[in-house]
């Protein structure tokens, strides 16, 4: 049927791309994946599973709902697949926002740690295991794709725990 499955722990994204001007054969996918986990006495849970539409296009061509157990997938703006978050339009801004929030949570911590005078080589491991990890993670993915005002967001936060 030409769908792109992948697979990972207990989730199952699939992917379709549709050029202008040809339908959309998802849902017949996602029939086919319906019955044979029926089959195998499972059943898709329609409220978890979650529409995702990555454009390229100004205008959003008009699709029709992807249904699960009759009842329409919520389509959403971005989802975090193994730990990135990606959006429908394929910006960073989402994910890099993600870092930035979960980083400064753990450099409250930091900064509590360093008042109570530990030892600046403890420091140094807290900040590379639960900060600059966050911070990194996943980096070869996007890091030449991000704009240098979000690369300014990361940068700004590892200045921060430095100080």
């Amino acid at each position: 049927m030409g769908m792109d499955v992948w697979k990972f722990v207990d989730d199952l994204p699939m992917s379709e791309v549709v050029q202008k001007g040809l339908r959309s054969h998802i849902q017949e996918a996602v029939d086919s994946l319906s019955r044979q986990s029926f089959f195998h006495d499972f059943q898709l849970n329609e409220i978890k599973c979650k529409e995702l539409r990555i454009r390229f296009c100004k205008t959003s061509p008009t699709l029709d709902p992807v249904k699960v157990n009759g009842r329409s997938l919520e389509v959403i703006s971005s989802a975090k697949i193994l730990g990135l978050n990606v959006s429908g339009d394929l910006k960073w801004n989402v994910h890099i926002a993600e870092l930035v929030k979960k980083a400064s949570l753990r450099l409250f911590s930091f900064k509590q740690l360093k008042r109570s005078a530990v030892a600046p080589s403890e420091l140094i491991l807290f900040y590379v295991t639960c900060i600059r990890s966050i911070l990194e993670y996943a980096c070869p993915v996007f890091h030449r794709a991000v704009p240098s005002y979000l690369s300014d967001d990361l940068e700004r936060l590892q200045k921060r725990a430095m100080k």
